[in-house]
């Protein structure tokens, strides 16, 4: 369950749009690929384990969920080759909202 200050930053994230095309987004959880070696925890899933509500995406349903050869939720190494990785947009995320998204996850602050 996402906590008061996760469902905050969702909303204001979501107003960003999707970061691969700018149509309008959902919060997509960050998982795999380069979110595995930044956290440092091979378990670091984004849906798996709630302090992970911090690590999201702003994603239209079809580069995020949706059945696409490009879905997050497909295939995430072709994901972040064919569209950075997703540890640089979180730290693009962390500087627009200035946050420390990676410290907040680790911590599992609510």
């Amino acid at each position: 369950m996402t906590t008061a200050a996760q469902r905050r930053y969702w909303q204001d994230l979501v107003r960003v749009g999707c970061l691969i095309c700018g149509s309008p987004a959902e919060v997509a959880h960050a998982h795999g690929g380069s979110i595995v070696e930044r956290m440092q925890e091979p378990k670091a899933r984004g849906k798996k384990l709630q302090r992970m509500d911090w690590l999201v995406l702003p994603l239209c349903p079809q580069h995020g969920r949706e059945p696409y050869p490009l879905a997050l939720d497909t295939n995430v190494a072709r994901w972040e080759k064919v569209n950075g990785t997703q540890a640089s947009f979180i730290d693009a995320l962390c500087l627009r909202f200035r946050m420390d998204l990676w410290t907040l996850a680790k911590r599992g602050k609510k």
